[in-house]
């Protein structure tokens, strides 16, 4: 009687740890994924997915495919640096600075300050040595650097020159600075 009691001991205990293995391995399959992942239908995953790398032959669909959302692609552990698409008014949204290294085209237009109302916006040139600058108050464009032009200009209103800042006085070139007109402003004249 005791010796069955011992293999009957030894056939539980043989089983029980051969179901704790088979349950781990089926457990560990089922939560992790080998090197690569091969669907012909829809893989949904719910939480974050990270990648090393990521690749497609066809579409790569962010967000929801069914309906118009906001959506966002993050650089970074922190989240502070992204790429949003801003489904209303439709538009892309960048966190931080743009650099092209290429050129870039619109067949609309190009909005620098976007929706900021009353503030000063700048278009630099060159490693920011040079710039266009919207001065909201008073009211205008300034430069930083020389203007060339090679057609002509007009205006319906005035051309200041030198402004009214300094009370200085002011040169106006032509022909490539051999001619001008210089106002004295000691002389009030020119």
């Amino acid at each position: 009687m005791q010796i069955k009691n011992k293999k009957q001991i030894i056939s539980i205990s043989l089983s029980v740890i051969v179901s704790v293995f088979l349950v781990s391995l089926a457990v560990y399959a089922a939560t992790t994924i080998g090197s690569n992942i091969t669907t012909g239908g829809t893989l949904s995953v719910t939480g974050d997915a990270s990648f090393s790398t990521a690749s497609t032959t066809g579409n790569f669909w962010l967000g929801n495919q069914t309906a118009d959302d906001d959506d966002f692609l993050y650089m970074d552990a922190s989240s502070t640096e992204y790429l949003m698409w801003d489904d209303s008014p439709g538009q892309f949204q960048l966190s931080d600075d743009l650099q092209m290294t290429g050129s870039a085209s619109t067949t609309e237009y190009i909005s620098i300050g976007g929706d900021a109302a009353d503030d000063n916006d700048i278009l630099y040139f060159d490693a920011q040595n040079a710039n266009l600058t919207w001065d909201n108050d008073p009211g205008l464009f300034t430069m930083n650097q020389s203007l060339q032009m090679t057609g002509s200009a007009s205006t319906t209103e005035y051309i200041s020159i030198g402004g009214d800042v300094d009370d200085d006085d002011d040169i106006l070139y032509f022909d490539a600075r051999n001619e001008n007109i210089t106002w004295d402003n000691t002389a009030s004249q020119f």
